[in-house]
């Protein structure tokens, strides 16, 4: 056996357990076929239900070179009629909201990540009934800690056609 694999293996063995847990390789990434699959079937499902208002929060974290008071933002509270933002809670005054947050956007974004040969896609949870992501977490296999994860965290129907 070559010392050197024998010095990592030992060092693992003898290592705390959370450190070993970091070693664990995650499961496979989703093929960007099955994310787009998904997303249509998705988007079926929104149209299906003709949401016409709706209000939604998410958080987003990522490792991407924003400072720590802006990871693992809680992003407002949006009010969305017709595709379009027409009310924000919470989050900073000054601060236009971001149209990404919108189910619409989550949307595009994630087929955006899907079609893109930068992006690894690790998971993709929709929502049961409304068909939306509810969950992202996607990565960049050029960068070194390169990840994204958005997750809504409240979504509430106001109004149907």
């Amino acid at each position: 056996m070559k010392l050197s694999l024998l010095l990592a293996f030992s060092i693992v063995a003898t290592s705390p357990s959370w450190i070993r847990a970091q070693l664990i390789a995650k499961p496979p990434a989703r093929s960007a076929s099955d994310v787009i699959d998904s997303l249509k079937a998705g988007r079926k499902r929104w149209a299906r239900a003709q949401v016409r208002e709706y209000q939604l929060q998410s958080h987003v974290g990522c490792f991407c070179g924003y400072t720590l008071e802006r990871l693992h933002n809680q992003l407002p509270l949006l009010t969305v009629r017709n595709r379009a933002i027409i009310a924000r809670a919470k989050g900073k005054p000054n601060k236009p909201p971001s149209p990404a947050f919108t189910v619409e956007g989550l949307f595009a974004k994630v087929e955006e990540d899907a079609q893109s040969t930068e992006r690894v896609i690790d998971r993709l949870d929709l929502h049961p009934v409304y068909g939306f992501p509810v969950r992202y977490e996607a990565s960049d296999p050029e960068v070194l800690d390169g990840w994204l994860q958005v997750q809504v965290d409240s979504f509430a129907v106001i109004r149907k056609r």
